[in-house]
């Protein structure tokens, strides 16, 4: 199994609700090791909003539940639904999972128009595109 490495800087990690909340998994000792670490840090600095737990069995949610953070700005989610085919390619998409990040607030404003700017879809959609930089500002 591959590696994952994270990295928590600016986010307060805030439960949204009693419902959602957020969690990172690790599945072997290295990946504990290091978000523990990264943990212990952002405690000394701040309360901390997530919880580590082992990775045992995975579900993948619902659609519906598929790119939350996307779907709660309908305006953003209108725009990308214009831009993938069906609700499947929205959900597979890498820039539809970072501007979920974004609205997270695990992506800087800066580090997301780059990301933008280098997506494959910039040259196809460039309309489509500036008007999604529009709406997330």
């Amino acid at each position: 199994m591959v590696d994952y490495y994270i990295e928590i800087t600016e986010v307060n990690f805030r439960p949204i609700s009693g419902q959602y909340r957020y969690i990172i998994f690790y599945d072997n000792e290295k990946q504990k090791d290091h978000i523990k670490e990264v943990e212990a840090k952002r405690r000394e600095a701040e309360e901390i909003y997530f919880e580590v737990k082992e990775l045992d069995k995975f579900y993948v949610a619902e659609d519906y539940h598929q790119k939350y953070q996307v779907r709660s700005n309908k305006n953003l989610y209108n725009k990308l639904m214009e831009i993938f085919k069906n609700e499947q390619e929205f959900i597979d998409s890498h820039i539809a999972t970072k501007l979920n990040s974004y609205r997270s607030g695990f992506i800087s404003d800066q580090e997301i128009n780059q990301i933008i700017d280098n997506s494959y879809l910039s040259p196809i959609y460039p309309n489509k595109i500036e008007e999604v930089k529009e709406i997330i500002k």
